[in-house]
């Protein structure tokens, strides 16, 4: 989380490259057969790998939180009417850390999508990011306008996610019916 994303992505290139440590542990662990391409593949994987391995401490920073701020009282009252640990998550701590799930995927998505750093290091040769064809009109052709047009792609597939996850996390959140 510390390391600039164009630092992070050259270090992780050592790992996903194809006698990078990634591939040498699979092969040595008779996962893989050979040394598959993770870096610039034409899925992305590297990409993939890349976002997991950024992303994941910075949800967990924002869930871990969330948990540590319930109160033991509501825990204690659960375990106390005879609920297990399965219902205490699924009744109690899952509904109160869905915002903080929410406000995870909503920033992490937005991330992701303007992400150029990994994209450009680690991703397929034969398509494009949109941060990296926007930079690449912009610059490399001079089409300032198409550039802007995609900033504004890139906003409102934001604000659009933003929307979808809200809608999609309320009916979770909110529990109706009786008291059992």
């Amino acid at each position: 989380m510390l390391v600039p994303g164009l630092v992070a992505a050259f270090l992780f290139v050592n790992m996903i490259s194809y006698h990078g440590i990634l591939n040498e542990v699979f092969v040595y662990l008779g996962i893989w057969d050979e040394p598959k391409t993770l870096q610039n593949d034409e899925f992305g994987w590297g990409v993939v790998i890349l976002q997991m391995w950024k992303n994941i401490p910075f949800a967990l920073i924002l869930i871990g939180g969330a948990v540590n701020s319930l109160k033991t009282d509501l825990l204690d009252a659960a375990a106390n009417l005879g609920s297990s640990p399965w219902q205490r998550f699924r009744y109690v701590i899952f509904p109160l850390t869905l915002g903080a799930v929410q406000v995870s995927f909503i920033l992490i998505f937005i991330g992701a999508l303007g992400d150029f750093a990994f994209y450009s290091i680690a991703g397929p040769r034969s398509t494009y990011s949109l941060a990296r064809l926007m930079q690449m009109s912009a610059y490399e052709f001079e089409e300032w306008n198409q550039s802007a047009v995609m900033a504004l792609t890139i906003m409102l597939t934001s604000a659009f996610f933003t929307i979808l996850v809200s809608l999609l996390i309320k009916p979770l959140a909110v529990k109706r019916g009786e008291v059992k």
